[in-house]
């Protein structure tokens, strides 16, 4: 619930090899298509979310409140299904030209191995 450790997290992470894929395969289309259509299949179902979360509140950790106030900002539920996947399509384009997680990565992957 946005106690993420990694420092710049970005806020949906496709990795540049699911890229690679798809591109070889020409799915991308269907890639965003589908992201979109599952965002907006869950804020379809927001309501029922939350109330899991709020029934589930004494088994969460951090705060209730702030828990449900971070699904809420998350599903962005104030935007229209259009704006919404606007929204999608361009934190999949900001991940697909993203340097912090790749370069987090990459040091991530040296610290496992130096275990």
């Amino acid at each position: 619930f946005g106690a993420d450790p990694k420092p710049f997290a970005p806020p949906m992470r496709v990795v540049s090899e699911m890229f690679e894929a798809m591109e070889a395969s020409k799915q991308h289309q269907d890639f965003t298509k589908y992201c979109c259509w599952s965002f907006n299949r869950l804020r379809s179902q927001s309501r029922r979310i939350l109330n899991l979360i709020s029934i589930m509140k004494d088994m969460l950790p951090g705060d209730a409140h702030n828990n449900l106030q971070h699904v809420q900002r998350k599903l962005a539920l104030e935007l229209s299904e259009a704006k919404a996947e606007e929204r999608i399509i361009s934190r999949i384009q900001a991940s697909q030209n993203a340097i912090f997680p790749e370069v987090f990565e990459y040091f991530h992957k040296v610290a496992v191995a130096r275990r």
